[in-house]
C-alpha cells in the first residue's frame, strides 16, 4: 500500500512538473509573440507578402540559403559564437538528402551575413531547450534567403520569457540601437525627416519589368499592377517609408522612397514616371 502511495506521488508530481515546463513555454511563446512581428512570404517563398520587425545582427557567422532550398539551413548560437550544425553538416546534410540527387546543398545559393545585416523573423518555435527564429534576408541581391537560428538555454535552467528574450538580444538587435532587445523592440521607430518629397499623384514603374506600375494618389489610394495582377487599397507616409495596405491579400507592405524612385522589399527600384 506504502508504495502504490509513494508511486502516485511520483506520478503527480511529475504531472505538475510537465504542466509548470508546459506554461512555461507557453509564456516565452507569448512574449515572443508580442516582441516580434512576423514578415509574411508568399507560398513559394520567392516574395515577400508584408514585412515585420526589422532586427540587426550584433554576430558574424549566420549562414542562410535561398528560398529555393528545400529546407532552411541550421545555425545554432552559444558561447557567444554563430556556428552551423554537427561539425559542418547537420541541417545541410538534410538538404543534400532532400535534393534527391540532384547535386549537394553546397550548389544551392547561400549568403554568410555579418554583423549589422538586416533580418527578418518569419517564424518563432519554443522548445523546452531551446528557442528557434526562423530568420529571413534579402542581402541586395535580387534573391531571398532563409534560415534557422538556434538559441538554446543554459544546461538544467528554466529561464523567465525576460530571460530568453535577453539572450535573443546579445544576437539579435532592434534596427537602429545598439543596445540588445528590450520590450519594445517590436515597436518600429518613427522615421526621421524624410529626404524626399512625394508628390501625388505618382505614377511608378518597376525598372525590371514596365508592366509593374504603382498609382499613388492625392486620396491615399493606390492602383498596383504586379506580374499581371491588379491590386488597390489605401497607403500612409511615414517619412522616407510608404505602407501600402493591400485589400486582395488583406496585408501590408513597405516601400522606400529615395528622391524620384522607391524600392521594394525585393530590393527592386521603381521609377517615377509622372
Amino acid at each position: 500500500m506504502r508504495n502504490a502511495v509513494l508511486l502516485a506521488a511520483a506520478m503527480l508530481s511529475a504531472v505538475l512538473l510537465a504542466q509548470g515546463q508546459q506554461t512555461d513555454q507557453s509564456a516565452v511563446q507569448q512574449k515572443l509573440n508580442s516582441q516580434f512581428q512576423l514578415t509574411q512570404l508568399s507560398s513559394d517563398r520567392n516574395n515577400v507578402v508584408s514585412t515585420g520587425t526589422t532586427l540587426r545582427l550584433s554576430k558574424d557567422g549566420l549562414v542562410m540559403y535561398a528560398t529555393s532550398s528545400p529546407m532552411p539551413s541550421s545555425n545554432s548560437y552559444k558561447n557567444g559564437k554563430i556556428t552551423q550544425g554537427g561539425g559542418g553538416f547537420g541541417r545541410d546534410l538534410a538538404i543534400t538528402m532532400a535534393r534527391g540527387g540532384q547535386g549537394t546543398a553546397n550548389d544551392l545559393p547561400h549568403h554568410k551575413f555579418t554583423v549589422n545585416d538586416a533580418v527578418w523573423v518569419i517564424k518563432i518555435d519554443v522548445h523546452p531547450n531551446d528557442v528557434t527564429l526562423r530568420l529571413c534576408s534579402n542581402p541586395g541581391d535580387g534573391m531571398l534567403y532563409y534560415g534557422d537560428l538556434k538559441i538554446p538555454y543554459d544546461k538544467g535552467s528554466s529561464p523567465t520569457p525576460e530571460q530568453v528574450l535577453a539572450k535573443i538580444g546579445e544576437v539579435l538587435t532592434a534596427e537602429g540601437g545598439s543596445a540588445p532587445l528590450t520590450q519594445t523592440a517590436a515597436v518600429r521607430p518613427a522615421s526621421s525627416a524624410s529626404t524626399a518629397e512625394l508628390k501625388l499623384p505618382a505614377l511608378y514603374v518597376n525598372s525590371q519589368n514596365s508592366g509593374d506600375q504603382l498609382k499613388l494618389n492625392p486620396d491615399k489610394s493606390f492602383q498596383l499592377q504586379e506580374e499581371g495582377q491588379p491590386y488597390h487599397g489605401t497607403f500612409t507616409e511615414n517619412g522616407d517609408s510608404i505602407e501600402l495596405n493591400i485589400t486582395e491579400t488583406n496585408s501590408t507592405t513597405t516601400v522606400t522612397l529615395h528622391g524620384n524612385s522607391i524600392t521594394d522589399t525585393s530590393g527592386h527600384t521603381w521609377t517615377l514616371h509622372n
